[in-house]
């Protein structure tokens, strides 16, 4: 879905981009670094305070993912190296992101889910990049792709933080993250569906 929305903002990224002459590659290496601290923060102090800290981490983990490519492709710096290296990082913050909410969730139920969600979003990533290997095109395809991954995982912390040691906390990260992992992998088959259909 944000894949299609990405033509309305490239005007405002490539404004950004014009004034940040930094190497694309840092931006998208800062994306994963700025997410690192999450899981450890978590383990280490468990209150609203730390999810707090760990949404604003990923907020801004994820602005450097939408900034690298644009700052890449107005500088002229596009390369099959910060592509490559994108999608490595991608599936880094994907992982970091899922183990700090596992840390957060003490619900075995809720763990399993999570589990589940990181399965799906790899066999989803991983689809898109052996079929376009195959010369299949799958941008677009499916109920979310990355980007409505992470900001649904970012609202996922952002309610945690409200109900954070309410009673309803547990029952609310259940249907949350049980919407999530069934969504993810839905697109996942939605994904290995398409491929299947196209490549003889």
């Amino acid at each position: 879905m944000l894949e299609r929305l990405r033509a309305r903002f490239d005007p405002v990224l490539r404004s950004i981009a014009k004034y940040l002459s930094i190497n694309p590659n840092l931006l998208t290496i800062l994306s994963v670094v700025l997410a690192v601290p999450s899981p450890i923060l978590m383990y280490l102090y468990d209150s609203r305070v730390s999810i707090l800290i760990v949404i604003i981490l990923f907020i801004f983990s994820a602005m450097m993912d939408i900034i690298d490519g644009a700052v890449a492709r107005v500088h002229g710096r596009t390369s099959k190296k910060g592509a490559f290296l994108d999608s490595t990082c991608d599936r880094y913050v994907d992982a970091i992101m899922i183990l700090t909410a596992f840390i957060l969730c003490n619900d075995f139920i809720t763990r399993i889910l999570l589990i589940l969600t990181l399965i799906g979003s790899y066999i989803t990533s991983y689809a898109r990049a052996r079929a376009e290997s195959l010369g299949a095109e799958l941008r677009g395809v499916g109920l979310i792709e990355r980007g409505e991954r992470v900001i649904l995982l970012i609202i996922f912390f952002i309610i945690c933080y409200i109900l954070y040691s309410t009673e309803i906390f547990n029952i609310f990260t259940r249907i949350y993250v049980g919407a999530l992992a069934l969504l993810t992998n839905i697109t996942a088959v939605q994904r290995v569906v398409k491929v299947c259909k196209t490549l003889s």
